[in-house]
């Protein structure tokens, strides 16, 4: 592992597995941690190859006292940037003799370095024997400190201000404090988990917090840290993350549904965004056992964020929920145009905007009570007449909580009459009489858009430097150039054996 000295947040970080990769990472580390920290030092470590990120809060005054609190988990991670954290850790909550040696070892660094203030020591653990090894300790508040106040109901702000303030903590913190309940929280960045997690730029059309979120854990489950509103414009010189979702519960399966329902209500139109990620890792059957590590991502989503999936894998039923939803939708919005809704069963549409999963239903009925049919199965739905309300700052979520859905707008596909959001992705939505579906399928398809011959940026960044010269061969997966973006290196590689032909922009160029 080749990391930078000064440096956190995965800035300058980079793991290499041979020879060749040492040079590669060598280059693209010391360069990143000099434009990050102004200091291209690095540290080589050892890698862990099953690790768990868990890392220790702490606090420390003065007066000799240390609180060290509940541990954190942040094993889900893509470019070494924390994703999806949660606190306590499960590895660590079943093993609580672990818990005790990794609080006593931060809080003897603290004693030994004369610390005062809040402190983060971050850890590796190695899920095979339970072993772990002290990574950084970070001087500061991190991203994640929401998850330990929802644990331990306290606010660590008001005890870093206490301490500074030459204080002494308060006596029943001092040594171990246990965790209460649990807590999860998502980062939403703007970037694309669909292609590799690329930064991505643009104004935000619309933006609204979950209903009953609030800034701190007072009176509700759901707290969201954000630093954008309406209009507010995401550009490429900065971190991509735009806030953080943040949810507790009496324990972890509580949280997480929590966390499951805020991320279906929460809005986030204007740009591309994690958010249809971090709701599926909430759902995602090895996150939901607890049994992973940092190499989650890459185990389980190896090639990239399927969207999809996330209509693909939704249980029938619920499946059959969300079309007598849109059909519901479907006659509002006919309603309000003066047009009338016709008799007899409807087939409807739902398709994925971006990954073309495209289902087909058959639904019957009227007044909450419909007749589904989806491959070649029946269900009877009921729902209750929920209005259709402020759709964007208040979606409409069914009467058993199964199913959310935000109404966009009728910008859809052409085809399609209505652009929705079903578990953080933008599905396109058709209701069609019988009749006309079946025609529909005789209709001549689009033409497809000629593929350019050449790399294309996939994200706005400023161009560092070419890999290849005019009339060099490169093969599949090796490099072709370097884009920095959003203060991280992307190295962009050839898809397939190419012959570089031209160079159409310069070192320097956004």
């Amino acid at each position: 592992m080749l990391k930078a000295s000064a440096g956190g947040g995965g800035k300058g970080m980079r793991v290499a597995r041979d020879a060749r990769e040492v040079a590669e990472c060598f280059a693209l580390a010391t360069d990143e941690a000099k434009k990050s920290f102004g200091d291209d030092r690095l540290l080589v470590e050892k890698f862990v190859a099953a690790p768990r990120h868990v890392e220790i809060q702490l606090v420390a005054d003065a007066h000799g006292n240390v609180a060290c609190f509940p541990e954190r988990e942040c094993s889900v991670q893509r470019r070494n940037q924390k994703v999806v954290e949660e606190a306590p850790s499960p590895f660590v909550h079943q093993r609580p003799e672990l818990r005790a040696r990794m609080q006593a070892e931060a809080a003897q660094l603290a004693t030994a370095v004369g610390y005062t203030s809040a402190g983060t020591v971050e850890m590796l653990v190695d899920a095979t024997t339970a072993d772990f090894y002290f990574l950084e300790m970070n001087t500061r508040l991190q991203v994640e400190h929401p998850v330990t106040e929802a644990v331990s109901d306290q606010d660590l702000v008001a005890l870093m201000l206490r301490v500074a303030d030459g204080q002494a903590l308060p006596s029943e913190l001092v040594g171990s404090v246990p965790p209460v309940g649990w807590a999860i929280e998502s980062r939403i960045y703007a970037e694309d988990a669909a292609r590799g997690f690329v930064p991505s730029t643009g104004s935000l059309t619309a933006y609204a917090n979950p209903p009953a979120s609030i800034e701190f854990f007072h009176a509700s489950d759901v707290r969201v840290d954000a630093a954008v509103e309406d209009g507010s414009e995401v550009g490429i010189f900065y971190d991509p993350m735009i806030s953080k979702v943040i949810t507790r519960g009496e324990d972890r399966a509580a949280a997480l549904d929590a966390q499951r329902r805020a991320l279906d209500a929460y809005v986030v139109e204007g740009l591309v965004h994690n958010v249809p990620f971090c709701r599926d890792v909430c759902s995602h059957e090895a996150f939901l056992s607890g049994d992973y590590t940092t190499a989650f991502i890459e185990e389980h989503y190896p090639g990239g964020f399927d969207e999809g999936s996330v209509l693909t894998n939704m249980a029938p039923q619920d499946l059959a929920k969300l079309a007598c939803l849109v059909l519901g939708v479907d006659a509002a919005s006919k309603e309000v145009r003066g047009e009338l809704q016709p008799a007899g069963p409807q087939v409807v549409l739902l398709r994925t905007a971006r990954a073309d999963a495209e289902l087909v239903f058959e639904v019957d009925g009227f007044d909450g009570a419909y007749t589904v049919r989806y491959e070649g199965e029946e269900h009877q739905i009921e729902l209750d007449k929920a209005a259709w309300a402020a759709p964007l700052a208040t979606p409409l979520v069914l009467n058993d909580g199964a199913v959310a859905c935000q109404y966009v707008s009728t910008d859809a596909r052409p085809g399609f009459d209505h652009a929705l959001r079903v578990r953080g992705v933008r599905v396109d939505a058709a209701v069609r009489t019988p009749q006309t579906h079946a025609l529909s399928k005789h209709m001549k398809p689009a033409a497809a858009e000629a593929a350019a011959a050449g790399l294309a940026c996939p994200m706005p960044g400023t161009l560092l430097r070419f890999e290849a010269e005019v009339g060099a061969t490169v093969e599949a997966g090796e490099p072709l150039a370097v884009v920095e973006a959003m203060k991280m290196q992307n190295v962009l590689r050839a898809e397939a054996r190419v012959v570089v032909d031209e160079l159409l922009a310069d070192v320097g160029d956004v």
